[in-house]
């Protein structure tokens, strides 16, 4: 009996460990089912997914395609790196400007310009930036005028012929300008022409249309001068100059190169005329004079600017006005004394020279249009045709109203103060 029990616990044991091992086989096997589920679900996913990613790598080959088209593409840098505006786009906006184009829409215009071109644009310009590049290209301009003018060289070259002098050949500059009205408001407006030593052929330089007090011959004068002063006041604050590496401009110098002036024949014009003829002569004999003291011992030079500041402190009212002068003053009447000097000196060489060098030294030569003196002959030619109408008793023109006067030339409005343009009653009477 206890044999029986014995086996029978044996064999229990035995089946305990089978249920155990059977129990782990099965926790295996559900764990790999757990696996193999998630696999399944995943590669469910994955195949699910397939069509969105092919047409996601398609869209990004695309893009990466066009990208790498668009690079090789020419593009419009409208901003570079620190968002620096480069000198040609600089230059367009400008253009895009003066061509009518308002500063709010050039950053879009530019845009639409290169989508239909085919162009990339780097970058964009803000209202405020396309005003800044307007103003900054005035100022660019100004420079180029007084560098250009500076550049510029006055000499003129004569052909001898019998009993005369010709002049064949000069370079330096002209000066051309005159003025309207607008709304009870004076306008002036000049050009400046100098030859490009390069091509030589003529190149104008405009010199901006500025207000005015009024048109008189020594208002126009003054404006020249003021906007020559205006144009070396702004190229010799550059920094270049400043360090020395590019030379100071003065408007003397200049003025000394000016050799002619074109307007009208008004007397305002002719009188302006004479007043820059001064002017150049003027400033050609102090650079002549400069030109010569550069060249003069000290022991020769200081006794003439000693004399010259001393004349200058007698005329203030001697040495007590002079020291309590403040510094600018004082400067401004040492450079007028210095001037003086150079003119004295510059004057002295000029009359120890040839007449040929005379002349070309003062060649100035005054030109004016020809519309006024068409007009003069078109009113005097008419005054003589009505003149001989009535002389000979001969019916004038017959005048051809327009559509508005001619209502008041039908037969019920016959009376000819009435029916006919005040314009023409005295020529037809």
């Amino acid at each position: 009996m206890l044999e029986e029990v014995s086996n029978t616990a044996g064999y229990v044991e035995t089946l305990e460990k089978e249920v155990e091992s059977t129990k782990k086989d099965l926790e295996i096997a559900r764990e790999r089912n757990e696996v193999l589920a998630k696999k399944g679900n995943t590669l469910r996913m994955r195949v699910a997914r397939a069509p969105s990613q092919q047409t996601r790598a398609i869209d990004v080959a695309v893009e990466e395609a066009v990208a790498e088209v668009k690079d090789q593409m020419p593009a419009i840098v409208l901003k570079g790196k620190g968002g620096i505006i480069p000198e040609n786009s600089r230059a367009m906006i400008r253009d895009m400007v003066a061509a009518g184009v308002p500063a709010t829409a050039v950053n879009g215009t530019i845009h639409v310009i290169a989508k239909h071109q085919g162009l990339n644009v780097v970058g964009s310009v803000s209202p405020r930036s396309v005003s800044r590049n307007v103003l900054e290209g005035g100022v660019a301009s100004e420079i180029q005028v007084a560098e250009e003018l500076n550049k510029a060289e006055g000499m003129c070259t004569y052909y001898d012929v019998p009993d005369e002098r010709v002049l064949i050949e000069w370079t330096g500059a002209t000066m051309s300008g005159d003025g309207t009205t607008h709304r009870h408001g004076q306008y002036e407006s000049r050009h400046v022409t100098i030859m490009d030593a390069a091509t030589s052929k003529p190149v104008t330089l405009t010199l901006g249309i500025e207000s005015a007090v009024n048109h008189t011959a020594d208002k126009q004068t003054d404006g020249w001068k003021n906007i020559m002063q205006g144009f070396v006041d702004v190229a010799n604050n550059r920094p270049s100059v400043r360090t020395g590496s590019d030379p100071l401009i003065t408007t003397t110098r200049i003025a000394a190169k000016f050799t002619g002036v074109h307007s009208d024949h008004a007397q305002d014009q002719k009188k302006n005329a004479k007043n820059l003829e001064a002017w150049k002569k003027a400033s050609d004999r102090e650079v002549r004079g400069e030109e010569i003291m550069k060249s003069l011992p000290s022991e020769e030079l200081l006794p003439m600017l000693c004399d010259a500041v001393n004349s200058e402190v007698t005329a203030i009212g001697g040495r007590e006005v002079w020291d309590a002068l403040p510094q600018q003053e004082m400067e401004a009447h040492a450079v007028r004394a210095y001037q003086k000097v150079c003119a004295a000196v510059g004057q002295k060489a000029y009359e120890a020279m040839t007449q040929e060098d005379k002349d070309q030294a003062d060649l100035f030569i005054t030109a004016g249009c020809c519309m006024h003196k068409d007009l003069n002959t078109v009113k005097g030619g008419n005054e003589r045709m009505m003149g001989m109408w009535k002389r000979e008793g001969l019916t004038p023109p017959l005048v051809l109203p327009n559509r508005d006067n001619a209502v008041a030339c039908r037969p019920q409005h016959r009376r000819r103060p009435k029916c006919m343009p005040k314009r023409f009653r005295r020529q037809a009477g």
